[in-house]
């Protein structure tokens, strides 16, 4: 079993290295907001939920810059669109990763 286990780690890092295999998007910014960093910025957010099947709407015409995310399965996500800046506040990407990670989204 240990030698299947090597033997499948030199695939995936000695020939798939070699042959250019690369993240995807999705996958960059899921390892990007593993991270937890302090300058995700809202755009990156809504390119990360749209792949996880999330749609981005405006609460409605009295919303401001309140934004949800709806998905048919996961609970829906509210947050602010932030303004001048484009990055989150640490708060919001924190408690968007927590609970991602709590539903297994990611």
């Amino acid at each position: 079993m240990q030698l299947n286990l090597v033997a499948f780690f030199i695939y995936f890092v000695i020939i798939k290295e070699s042959r250019g295999f690369t993240l995807s998007k999705k996958e960059k910014l899921i390892e990007r907001l593993k991270s937890k960093p302090k300058d995700f910025t809202f755009y990156e957010m809504e390119s990360l939920l749209g792949q996880i099947g999330y749609i981005c709407l405006n609460k409605g015409s009295t919303s401001g810059s309140r934004v949800m995310f709806i998905h048919s399965v996961y609970a829906p996500i509210i947050i602010h669109k932030p303004h001048p800046n484009k990055e989150l506040p640490y708060y919001v990407t924190k408690q968007i990763y927590d609970k991602l990670k709590r539903e297994g989204v990611i």
